[in-house]
C-alpha cells in the first residue's frame, strides 16, 4: 500500500497538471478571440459575452484550483509578477499597433 504522503503528493501533482491544463486552454481561447477582435472578426456583443465568460472562467479556475505552498508561492511570486507585466505590456503594444494600422 501506498504511504499517505506518496499518495497524497501523487493526487497534488495529477490536481496542479490538471490546473495547469485547463488555464492553458482558456489562454488560447482568449488569444483567438484577442486575435480576431483585430482582423474585425469578432464583433462588440461578442467580445462584451466572452470577457464575461473569462471573469467567471477565471475565477472558477483559481476556485477550483489547488491551493500554492507558501513558500513555493512567495518564491515564485515576484518573477510571475513581472512576466504578467510584460504579457500586458505586449499586448497593450499589439493592440496600439493594430489601431494605428487600422488607421493608415
Amino acid at each position: 500500500s501506498l504511504s499517505p504522503i506518496l499518495y497524497f503528493s501523487i493526487i497534488e501533482i495529477k490536481d496542479n497538471l490538471e490546473s495547469a491544463k485547463s488555464l492553458d486552454k482558456l489562454k488560447e481561447k482568449m488569444d483567438i478571440l484577442w486575435h480576431e477582435a483585430f482582423i474585425g472578426k469578432a464583433q462588440e456583443e461578442e467580445l462584451v459575452r466572452a470577457s464575461r465568460n473569462w471573469q467567471n472562467d477565471i475565477y472558477n479556475h483559481r476556485k477550483n484550483s489547488p491551493v500554492i505552498p507558501k513558500q513555493l508561492y512567495e518564491k515564485y511570486r515576484d518573477p510571475d509578477e513581472a512576466k504578467m507585466y510584460r504579457n500586458s505590456d505586449a499586448l497593450v503594444e499589439d493592440a496600439l499597433r493594430h489601431l494605428k494600422n487600422k488607421e493608415a
